[in-house]
């Protein structure tokens, strides 16, 4: 993952999770675009792990339902 700059996510009605590992190093990804993607409740995504990560777009119904383990990567809505 360590080039990898924007991820998208669309139309996987039956995904449910990117990675289990919050330890995964995101260093460079920047944005995450999840469209169509209602099972994925969590984001395995800290301050720690995904430092240059600046916007998350998605459906509002979606942001809605997100689980939050902590608020430090939801202010990027």
């Amino acid at each position: 993952m360590q080039n990898l700059e924007i991820l998208e996510l669309l139309d996987m009605a039956q995904l449910r999770t990117i990675s289990e590992a919050t330890s995964l190093a995101w260093s460079q990804l920047k944005e995450l675009h999840i469209y169509k993607c209602p099972e994925l409740k969590r984001l395995p995504f800290k301050k720690v792990n995904a430092k240059e990560l600046k916007l998350i777009k998605g459906e509002q119904a979606w942001k809605d339902a997100l689980e939050w383990e902590n608020n430090e990567i939801k202010e990027n809505f």
